[in-house]
């Protein structure tokens, strides 16, 4: 199998779980991870899938950031 795209990030693991569970319907074979989808949808979905979890990332920052700015 020949390799045809590659997308670095640092947030791998994050990105890959959200990709399985993206792709869980197109799933060609149970247990295996064969997937029939169109190659520039799965380039999308790996851009979406990496910008959702920096989204998340600098939300949880920001929150951290903003601790001590709650009333009580």
């Amino acid at each position: 199998m020949e390799i045809i795209f590659v997308y670095e990030t640092k947030n791998i693991d994050e990105v890959e779980n959200c990709l399985k569970a993206v792709l869980k319907s197109t799933q060609y074979r149970k247990r295996k991870e064969f997937y029939q989808i169109d190659e520039n949808v799965l380039k999308e979905l790996i851009n979406t899938c990496n910008n959702m979890t920096l989204k998340v990332k600098n939300l949880k920052q920001l929150s951290i950031d903003n601790a001590n700015n709650y009333l009580k």
